[in-house]
């Protein structure tokens, strides 16, 4: 009996190889919007995780965690501020893992906590074993306190959140900005290597994840109108005076993607 069966002819190759590529097309919008929505609800669990860290931070100490004068602000993206903040958290036990610090939708990389760092908390600082703080005894909030960080928010590849500039008291409103996603993830964010416009290497395209004084977190859209006509980007941003007094999340001098107020 004659062998019936035939291979595929090229044209017909073709054809299948040109159906999956039209099926790739179609399904990978749709799975690269699941993992965002994904990659924000992590984020925003991240994110809350540092809020209620802060919040008993507050409980025990009456104030949240900040580096000057009761009166003054701290300074901005590119000073060391926040990540004496963040390390400030870890240092009194509120969180036991800097992992918290990183959102997956970001382009910052964890460099996980290990050794000496794990036995003592104390010794960990952003920057990796070669920035371990020396005196693990003296706090780092303390003037010129832990020694070892390097940059500001704007350099470093382990934390992605921005934080307030304001000094406030355990009794902050409910409402009370603390944090946010460090900026909008735009066209001239790179990862690896290459130079990114300081301050805009940031987590998502759609807006911020927000942390408020009850550890709620919401999520504020590119366009979102707190009521009094600011938007996000001048309302996270780099445009500030002692009035509103965030921490500048956003380097609010570019304008990437028409997606200014």
């Amino acid at each position: 009996m004659a062998n019936t069966r035939r291979g595929f002819t090229l044209i017909e190759l073709l054809v299948v190889i040109a159906i999956i590529g039209i099926l790739a097309t179609l399904i990978m919008p749709a799975v690269m919007k699941a993992k965002e929505s994904a990659n924000k609800s992590k984020c925003a669990s991240n994110i809350r995780q540092v809020a209620i860290a802060a919040v008993s931070y507050a409980g025990e100490k009456r104030f949240f965690p900040h580096v000057r004068g009761a009166r003054s602000l701290d300074n901005d993206w590119t000073d060391t501020d926040q990540l004496r903040i963040y390390v400030a958290l870890i240092y009194f036990g509120y969180l036991d893992t800097n992992e918290t610090y990183i959102c997956p939708s970001s382009f910052d990389v964890h460099f996980p906590m290990g050794g000496t760092q794990i036995q003592d908390a104390r010794q960990w600082t952003f920057g990796g074993t070669a920035a371990l703080n020396p005196v693990p005894r003296t706090s780092p909030l303390a003037p010129g306190g832990n020694p070892g960080l390097v940059g500001g928010l704007d350099q470093s590849q382990e934390v992605s959140y921005g934080w307030t500039r304001k000094p406030l008291t355990y009794n902050a409103g409910s409402a009370t900005v603390l944090g946010a996603d460090r900026a909008l993830r735009v066209v001239h964010d790179v990862a690896g290597g290459g130079t990114a416009v300081p301050g805009s290497a940031g987590n998502h395209r759609e807006g911020w994840n927000v942390i408020q004084a009850d550890a709620a977190v919401r999520f504020l859209g590119v366009r979102y109108d707190r009521g009094d006509g600011t938007e996000p980007w001048d309302y996270l941003g780099a445009i500030m005076d002692g009035n509103d007094g965030f921490l500048a999340m956003e380097c609010a001098a570019f304008n990437p993607d028409g997606k200014a107020p």
